[in-house]
């Protein structure tokens, strides 16, 4: 909806901006609990509930907060973040907005989308937009995947969560369509850059699968 009352333009998945998508760091107080971070966001207005912002199952906090008198009986304001090559900044937006250039997270070969129609690569039946993220790594809108081997670094920088039956996530994509991914290794909510092998177990091909649903190499 917004695309369409926008020219195709994407919602905008910048950082420290309020022009973006949604505002705030979930990971810290007070964006953890400070409703207007949504409300102030761009597409507040085609949601119009903080509930949609949260998961359902997501009953735990991140281990930064977890201890934090101020957080009981508290949860996070939004558990969702929006794959970062969808509407992220780029070097003549930060030039000319002043918002961090995010284009460095993929690199030059894996340009950041503005429209809707330079969805490629994969297309928009399998390009990933929405995801329910690792409760240690959700934190600003933009979730941060690195591109594809040998272009960039087997690591989860940040990751998706594994609380959903029996490890899985919440995943909606560019077509509209939405899918619950389970997990073939990935086992626990990861924190930031996180290694692709831990404790002799490799969640390679888990993170294959979402490198992926963001960019396949040209």
């Amino acid at each position: 909806m917004y695309t369409l009352d926008n020219d195709g333009r994407m919602p905008l998945n910048w950082l420290d901006s309020p022009q973006a998508w949604v505002g705030g760091n979930v990971s810290a107080l007070p964006g953890a609990t400070n409703v207007n971070d949504l409300k102030n966001g761009k597409l507040w207005k085609y949601n119009g509930s903080t509930k949609v912002y949260q998961c359902a199952a997501a009953n735990q906090l991140p281990n930064g907060l977890k201890n934090n008198v101020r957080m009981r009986g508290q949860r996070l304001v939004r558990d969702y973040a929006m794959q970062g090559r969808m509407g992220g900044a780029d070097a003549s937006d930060a030039q000319k907005f002043g918002v961090p250039d995010t284009s460095g997270v993929m690199g030059a070969k894996y340009p950041q989308y503005k429209m809707d129609s330079q969805i490629n690569n994969p297309g928009p039946s399998g390009a990933m937009v929405f995801l329910d993220e690792s409760k240690e790594t959700v934190d600003d809108g933009y979730f941060a995947v690195k591109a594809p081997a040998p272009d960039g670094p087997e690591i989860w920088q940040n990751s998706p969560t594994t609380r959903h039956g029996k490890g899985g996530s919440g995943f909606s994509f560019a077509d509209g369509h939405a899918e619950i991914w389970r997990w073939l290794t990935l086992s626990k909510d990861q924190t930031w850059d996180a290694p692709v092998v831990v404790g002799g177990v490799s969640t390679l091909r888990d993170l294959q699968k979402v490198k992926n649903a963001v960019a396949l190499r040209p």
